[in-house]
């Protein structure tokens, strides 16, 4: 059975996620170990990653930069979008004035970040189907910071699905977005005896269907934090209520409730502590590893 690593983030942004699944990888395949990569929800903003967005244009489908950074260490026959499902889009709305922003169903997190569009993959048979939602009466409107032509390269192959709000958006995701990073998480995992899972921004939890997890690894600003995965999946069934997903519950509120296993201090510029990849490891042995702890 796949051994199931992980990674959430302690802060929304730059908690160095990506930078702890790379040390994983790096320390599992050098035991000759087959990892994989999963980053089931991610997104990316057109202003803050341009040069992002025009390598995303050039292979036909936005995805995520964290993955992108990830297979420029380590390749994989999975298609990058069926290992990366669910990729957002935004950018800044147009302002007439400094001091007034116009008045929009897609904003996301203030004017500077405003639904452009999403992909949503599902693998299918050997292949995989994407839908891409598109705020097309936006784009259409001229409202948005997007170039015509750079949308136009991300949707190509995709089946796309006018919105024109963020309820659109969300009633959508809800009929198959966790279907969807479900069965291309299966295909994943299929290909690896290691799965790093790295969770979106401080999400607790990734998606809904997410049975279990081997290992759970809270990371933060020179920290790291190893949790007993059991509780922490309890924690998260606790906690979460409601008609909303489970990957709005955040790392924080869900790490209130479970006592970390051990801390560890991280070193710019230094490898994974020994001691964590010998847990990872299950004791420096290859037995261990490809079976759950």
């Amino acid at each position: 059975m796949t051994v199931r690593v992980l990674v959430v983030g302690m802060n929304a942004f730059d908690s160095g996620k990506t930078h702890l699944a790379l040390q994983v990888m790096r320390a599992t395949t050098s035991h000759g170990i087959r990892a994989e990569y999963f980053k089931p929800v991610s997104g990316h903003n057109l202003w803050y990653r341009h040069d992002h967005t025009l390598r995303c244009v050039e292979e036909g489908l936005p995805f995520s930069y964290d993955a992108s950074v990830v297979r420029g260490e380590f390749s994989s026959e999975v298609p990058v979008a069926v290992a990366n499902p669910v990729h957002r889009i935004t950018a800044p709305h147009l302002l007439d004035t400094p001091s007034r922003v116009p008045p929009t169903t897609l904003s996301i997190a203030g004017w500077e970040s405003t639904f452009v569009l999403e992909r949503i993959t599902e693998a299918r048979d050997g292949g995989y189907h994407s839908w891409v939602l598109l705020a097309d009466g936006l784009l259409e409107s001229g409202g948005v910071l997007a170039d015509h032509d750079v949308v136009t390269g991300l949707v190509r192959g995709a089946e796309v699905v006018p919105v024109a709000s963020m309820e659109e958006v969300m009633e959508f995701e809800a009929g198959h977005l966790d279907t969807a990073v479900e069965r291309s998480f299966h295909v994943v995992e299929r290909a690896a005896d290691v799965v790093v899972i790295e969770s979106f921004g401080d999400s607790a939890w990734p998606w809904e269907h997410l049975d279990r997890a081997d290992h759970v690894l809270a990371v933060g600003p020179g920290h790291l934090f190893v949790l007993d995965p059991e509780r922490f999946r309890r924690a998260v069934d606790v906690l979460h209520h409601g008609p909303g997903p489970v990957r709005a519950l955040t790392c924080s509120k869900a790490c209130e409730y479970v006592r970390p296993i051990e801390r560890v201090l991280l070193r710019p510029g230094q490898p994974l502590p020994g001691p964590v990849i010998d847990m990872l490891l299950g004791g420096d042995t290859q037995e261990r590893v490809i079976r759950p702890v």
